[in-house]
């Protein structure tokens, strides 16, 4: 399965909130995400208000009412360079490869996306 992510940016330098977007997994199975962020492309982030990375997620997390999509916002600390992936997760607790990898430029409401991890 491919994950694609899109990246909706609402920016400042005290804050930044960060909305992920990727179609959603449509096996019967599906218990949630996992959301990997950091400040480089190990994803060892820390200090999102929902959690260090990675955050495990659940369908009732989604925030996009389209079930063909998966919403879900992150709120930094503080502008700094972050990278993003997730990976999707079963009832049995295997996960899928990381999905194509975004990341963001510290002060700006550039992002930048990759089709695939190296």
């Amino acid at each position: 399965m491919l994950l694609v992510l899109a990246l909706l940016l609402h920016s400042n330098c005290w804050a930044l909130d960060v909305t992920l977007q990727w179609d959603a997994n449509t096996e019967p199975d599906i218990a949630g995400y996992d959301v990997y962020y950091g400040d480089h492309a190990i994803y060892g982030g820390t200090g999102a208000a929902e959690g260090d990375s990675p955050i495990l997620t659940s369908p009732e997390s989604d925030e996009n009412p389209d079930p063909a999509l998966v919403e879900f916002t992150l709120h930094l600390p503080d502008c700094i360079n972050f990278y993003y992936a997730v990976k999707a997760r079963d009832d049995q607790g295997r996960v899928s490869d990381f999905s194509n990898e975004v990341f963001t430029l510290s002060g700006t409401a550039e992002y930048f996306g990759f089709e695939e991890m190296p």
